[in-house]
């Protein structure tokens, strides 16, 4: 089994059998964005976190499909749900966000990604 494989149904076994089937971390991604949103309306702030924690580990990987995929599959999405806008600068660390803000910014959220950024800046963090 893939590492990410494990280290996802580490931090995420709720949905173990549905990280078995998964193939394509790319995808696995687009689910645990889905999964993300769900968790951030519902206040379920430790799933919040671990699903953040797994786009975290992925980016930071030498693999290039695993930090790739979490760039392009997760954190330029992060702007699509305003739910979940709200919260990234409680969970991605201001260096991450400062490297994948250029990914919101292509995929035309400038606006989000500068009110993200007033986030950081509003916490001191």
């Amino acid at each position: 089994m893939p590492e990410w494989k494990d280290k996802l149904i580490e931090l995420v076994p709720e949905e173990r059998e549905e990280w078995l089937i998964e193939d394509s971390i790319y995808l696995a991604f687009s689910w645990l964005l889905d999964t993300l949103g769900e968790a951030v309306r519902s206040e379920n702030w430790d799933l919040v976190k671990r699903c953040f924690e797994f786009a975290q580990w992925c980016f930071g990987q030498e693999e290039k499909d695993l930090w790739n995929s979490a760039g392009v599959s997760f954190y330029e999405h992060l702007a699509d749900d305003p739910t979940v806008e709200r919260v990234v600068h409680r969970f991605v660390k201001r260096e991450t966000f400062e490297d994948v803000r250029g990914l919101l910014e292509f995929m035309d959220q400038h606006k989000a990604a500068e009110r993200i950024s007033n986030r950081y800046k509003e916490t001191g963090e």
